[in-house]
């Protein structure tokens, strides 16, 4: 073999294991004892460290500005920057939201061969239809391996639509665009979903009172906002018979939502953000309009329903919305405090964070356990979305996309330590927190792209067309692992002490 992970725990879904991981080529060639693994070129210790397989980030936005749309080429110079960033914090495939008017096919093939020249990590996409134009390409968008489609249902009508150069659909439009996805069984389609007009007359009484703070921006967004759009897309989903996947969940009600759905055996996934689960409303003191995201971050205890939802299947996904504006994009000129009506939506820093966050305030504070971190933002997203097992994944014959991780290693978050690219490094909500768990090693189909917080030779990443005919997009539901006896693959029961070993 080409290289020997040795003695590190490797995690799954279904629990922790003891063992080393042999990699030839691009692919794993071994799991299982240290004493019987083939002799390999490289040996890695990674005695005391997690073995992970590498995460997905199925919510990603580059290539974007405030304003107009810019040309094509501003998704160019970002892929090379912040697909750097992702691996750097142990995310090794991507999926690239991009918004467009035109017509989506020929600006995918030309996104495709920059993203085969300049991306550090694999890459796919969720091409926004936002007309009955874009709606007519979804069959050959398939043909070419995109298989996954996003619709802004009613969210960004009028100004804020405008600010961010977004158009929603209406239920017409989103139906048939369901129905368009439905006849390909392994077809997905992702909801954004906001009431846009209750959002605007709740912004007209929170405008009046003089309030310019972050929590006036969830006082306008509150739960129901999201809720209501999300029941009327999931029964229409439910009409169209088509796979929905509801994006960037900050509201307890939808995550009870999804769980009633998906018990009732509907194909409902739920997606949350590390930033609706280590922040809340009320830190105005801390992040001011630096927390502004759509939907919006909310109350302490919709962040502590959205974790149990981890484990009890509301949320099925995870994912990190990360945008890369700059702290000028980000601000408008209003600063950080008391800003919230002038600046941008949209949270920068969430791929290189998501792993560390995760880890530091989920897993550290018992809140899910280190299977169901690489559940829901790893093999979770390759099932939903036609990688898996290609992907998502540590078994023989899938990609060798691996995180080596450290539980020990700590860093405190400051622009030195901000990975991304000169303009979305000099802003964090993280900024000043101490992460305790760090990757150390990413591993991108068996090259080493990223060590120790630096990157490691040049961008090799891919285009990875998902296979199409494959069936139904699959979830992979707590309920799945519970039934399973939370054992390892080699029968031993889960460590719950979070600690390699």
């Amino acid at each position: 073999m080409d290289l020997l992970l040795a003695g590190g725990t490797v995690v799954s879904e279904y629990g922790e294991s003891i063992c080393s991981v042999g990699i030839e080529g691009e692919r794993i060639a071994y799991v299982g004892s240290a004493s019987l693994a083939p002799p390999a070129a490289k040996v890695v210790d990674c005695t005391g460290r997690y073995v992970l397989p590498g995460l997905i980030d199925p919510h990603w936005h580059i290539g974007q500005q405030p304003g107009p749309p810019p040309p094509t080429e501003r998704w160019l110079a970002d892929v090379g920057p912040e697909t750097g960033a992702a691996a750097r914090g142990g995310v090794t495939t991507v999926f690239s939201m991009y918004a467009r008017q035109a017509p989506y096919v020929p600006i995918v093939r030309q996104l495709i061969e920059w993203g085969n020249e300049g991306s550090f990590v694999d890459f796919n996409f969720h091409p926004i239809l936002q007309s009955a134009e874009h709606i007519a390409e979804i069959d050959e968008l398939y043909a070419m391996g995109v298989t996954s489609y996003k619709f802004f249902f009613d969210a960004y009508k009028g100004w804020e639509g405008d600010q961010i150069a977004l158009h929603p659909v209406d239920a017409g439009l989103l139906h048939r665009g369901l129905v368009a996805t439905a006849k390909h069984g392994d077809a997905v389609a992702l909801i954004h979903a906001e009431n846009q007009d209750l959002i605007y007359e709740l912004q007209e009484i929170a405008r009046k009172s003089g309030r310019n703070d972050l929590a006036v921006w969830a006082d306008s967004r509150p739960g129901i906002v999201e809720l209501t759009k999300a029941y009327e897309a999931i029964q229409i989903a439910k009409f169209a018979g088509a796979a929905l996947y509801i994006v960037h969940i900050g509201a307890a009600e939808v995550a009870d939502l999804v769980e009633q759905e998906r018990r009732a055996g509907h194909r409902i996934f739920g997606e949350t953000c590390p930033h609706y689960l280590t922040h809340h409303q009320d830190m105005e003191d801390t992040i001011g309009a630096w927390g502004k995201v759509n939907n919006a971050i909310k109350r302490p205890e919709d962040a502590e329903r959205l974790w149990r939802a981890i484990q009890t299947g509301g949320i099925t996904n995870s994912g990190t919305d990360h945008v890369c504006w700059s702290r000028a994009d980000k601000e408008q000129g209003g600063g950080k405090f008391q800003n919230i009506w002038r600046s941008m939506p949209g949270i920068v820093g969430g791929t290189e964070h998501w792993l560390p966050a995760m880890w530091t305030d989920g897993v550290l504070r018992g809140r899910i356990t280190p299977s169901d971190l690489v559940r829901v933002t790893s093999t979770a997203n390759a099932k939903c979305f036609g990688l898996y097992p290609r992907k998502g994944v540590i078994a023989v014959g899938s990609d060798a996309d691996i995180v080596v991780f450290d539980p020990t290693r700590k860093v405190k978050v400051d622009p030195s330590t901000f990975y991304a690219s000169e303009a979305a490094s000099t802003w964090s909500i993280y900024e000043d927190w101490e992460f305790q768990g760090m990757p150390v090693r990413t591993y991108v189909r068996g090259k080493l792209v990223a060590e120790d917080g630096k990157l490691s030779g040049r961008p090799s990443g891919k285009y990875i067309p998902r296979p199409v005919g494959a069936g139904q997009p699959e979830g992979s539901a707590p309920e799945k692992v519970a039934a399973h006896g939370g054992k390892t693959a080699n029968g031993r029961r889960e460590s719950r002490s979070h600690r390699p070993g």
